[in-house]
């Protein structure tokens, strides 16, 4: 297998299971009020105004938090639907990314939260919804053929009502562990303790006793479709493996929805349908071991099916959305694009960990691939720097094979990337290339040998470490651009020699072009992103 699968995700069909939420056995009380289920109203960035948008369902104005991008020209419109109990004020993390990428974005309440009749899935929800999204396009410069709606929890229940509702052409609908049966949910939430019940009973008008019928009306799993699959926009479920257990919407509140709608448009036989065995071995198991799906956003990628543009996706985590650069990197804004992915391990050192670090901006464009960093600051390949043996990646490769077998799910990895060199050039190494090089070798031996690497599949690359400005460096690391230079020739021969990748980091970054570096040695922004565009080349060029 190559280091990097580049696909279109459009496309990739797998396989999961149905209906068994009850076989989830809950904890009382656990999780009343969830992470993505928290009201509490936050600082809005300043960009983001609030406005008053007539309904055209009746009742007094809704209000909402909008956002206008400004960006010349047409921008995709970014729709996020509040959680269960939250309203327009809520808080919205996908807010910075949005910001970031130059979209238009708008939070509308849609009868804030699904406490009473009006809300909880009324037939005036959707209009609201529809409502937020005229105004706006209203605004201008909304391109119409790129709207998208996205909810979690609640919110994706709220986006399940409009992907069955919906008359306004929409691109996509992200549902991020969805309620689809308000019925079901009733129970599986009585049975918890959860105050979800009580509501479900004031926005039903059930009095003491749930008034099922009503409870249906309000379930977009129960919604009338057509008979044959309409032109929607490409619908896409979301599920932690954990909710249920740890969170209180079951994941089979999703791949029910997945099923109603696969069985209803393919036949009742459909094999993109999820098999209830294999639903049995996922709860069962809270895994599935007989299949390797991958990665999401580095999380372990347990389960997927899909059918035409319907998809289903349960991967390793709780009643959450995963983080917000990825979760908006899955929303399909415009051409369809290859994704980079595979598993990727790091060993670096201080340059690696930084928050603007190269590793990090790598890690947000692996959406399907998983990332894992094993990287301390002072670390070098083989001498203890600072008398200290943990920064001796060499004499600390036991535990280093052991941190990132689990944080890979104990799976070989694609691609192994070595960065380190830079603490080794330090005066009081002498800069003995000699040495370098043997601990290095002795390093890929004990690598190669590992777990972490199945030789038909894992490639090493090679990093060679940045130039140094010693006009700006420490004392410490007086002489060691010379050093690195020659290290990097060494690491070049090496990878030619062992058929291995290597990245020339010294060629790329080009002090003549302006400072590359903060003091010397710790890279600017600039820098890193240099790095992480060329990393990213090579991964895709390793993977053709």
């Amino acid at each position: 297998m190559k280091p990097t699968r580049l696909k279109n995700h459009r496309n990739v069909g797998f396989c999961f299971g149905i209906w068994i939420a009850l076989a989830l056995v809950p904890v009382r009380g656990l999780f009343a009020q969830p992470q993505w289920d928290d009201p509490a109203k936050r600082l809005w960035p300043g960009e983001v105004e609030r406005v008053s948008i007539p309904s055209s369902a009746g009742g007094a104005p809704q209000q909402a938090m909008y956002l206008h991008a400004p960006v010349p020209g047409l921008r995709p419109l970014v729709v996020s639907l509040h959680t269960w109990s939250g309203n327009f004020e809520q808080f919205d993390p996908l807010i910075h990314e949005v910001i970031r990428q130059g979209y238009h974005f708008i939070h509308p309440d849609f009868r804030g939260p699904n406490t009473r009749p009006e809300a909880c899935g009324s037939p005036m929800v959707v209009q609201d919804i529809e409502d937020a999204i005229n105004y706006a396009i209203s605004k201008g410069n909304v391109d119409t053929t790129e709207i998208h709606v996205v909810g979690v929890s609640g919110g994706g229940y709220a986006t399940l009502l409009c992907y069955t509702r919906m008359r306004r052409p929409v691109k996509s609908f992200s549902a991020w562990v969805p309620i689809s049966n308000v019925k079901d949910w009733f129970w599986e939430t009585k049975s918890r303790n959860l105050l979800y019940a009580a509501h479900i009973l004031q926005a039903t008008g059930s009095g003491a006793t749930l008034n099922a019928e009503e409870a249906e009306r309000r379930s977009p799993i129960f919604d009338p479709l057509p008979r044959k699959m309409p032109q929607k926009g490409s619908l896409f479920l979301y599920a932690g493996i954990h909710d249920g257990y740890t969170g209180s919407v079951p994941v089979s509140q999703s791949v029910n929805m997945f099923n109603r709608l696969v069985r209803h448009w393919d036949g009742r036989k459909s094999k993109s349908a999820v098999p209830e065995e294999h639903v049995i071995e996922l709860l069962s198991k809270r895994c599935f071991p007989s299949a390797d799906f991958g990665f999401i956003g580095s999380r372990k990628r347990h389960y997927f099916r899909q059918y035409r543009n319907i998809s289903l996706t349960v991967f390793e985590g709780g009643h959450e959305q995963l983080d917000e650069s990825v979760a908006l990197d899955l929303v399909p804004i415009g051409a369809p694009r290859q994704r980079l992915e595979g598993s990727v391990l790091v060993i670096g050192a201080s340059n690696e960990t930084a928050a603007d670090s190269w590793t990090n901006m790598l890690k947000s464009r692996l959406t399907y691939g998983n990332l894992v960093r094993y990287a301390v600051p002072g670390n070098t390949i083989g001498y203890d720097n600072l008398d200290n043996p943990k920064l001796n990646t060499l004499r600390n490769v036991d535990s280093l094979i052991q941190f990132a077998g689990r944080q890979n799910a104990e799976k070989p990895f694609d691609v192994i990337l070595i960065a380190l060199g830079t603490n080794d050039c330090k005066a009081v190494f002498r800069g003995d290339t000699q040495a370098m090089e043997r601990h290095f070798l002795e390093l890929i031996r004990r690598l190669r040998s590992s777990p972490l690497v199945d030789p038909g599949k894992t490639r090493f690359l090679y990093m060679s470490p940045p130039p140094m400005e010693e006009a700006f460096a420490e004392a410490k690391y007086q002489g060691g651009e010379v050093c690195v230079r020659e290290w990097k020739g060494i690491l070049e021969r090496l990878a030619q020699q062992q058929g291995d990748l290597f990245f020339d980091t010294h060629r790329l970054l080009n002090p003549s072009n302006g400072r590359i570096t903060y003091d010397g040695v710790h890279l600017t922004a600039r820098s890193q992103q240099a790095i992480a565009d060329g990393i990213e080349q090579v991964l895709r060029e390793s993977g053709n």
